[in-house]
């Protein structure tokens, strides 16, 4: 987590319990158990060429997308009451 705070931190729609860091020699270690983000050891400690994800939380944008699909569907309803009201 401290490197991450380094590089900016997270945002409000991350996902911080899905964080991992994919290292250069394309090995991938996770927050459950690999060491990043327990013990560390030599093999474990972020390198130049690491990087690290941060996914974003679904949760949220799930929210903004049922949003987004209902306001559609409101407005192209209301286009077909219009359509069918001027004949």
């Amino acid at each position: 987590m401290i490197t991450v705070n380094r590089s900016g931190g997270y945002t409000q729609n991350a996902d911080k319990d899905r964080t991992f860091v994919v290292k250069a020699n394309g090995a991938v270690m996770t927050k459950g158990g690999n060491g990043w983000f327990g013990k560390a050891s030599s093999a474990n400690n972020i390198s130049p060429g690491d990087v690290i994800v941060v996914p974003i939380d679904v949760k949220q944008t799930r929210f903004l997308e049922n949003l987004t699909y209902s306001t559609q569907i409101i407005y192209q309803l209301a286009v077909a009451a219009a359509a069918v009201n001027s004949f």
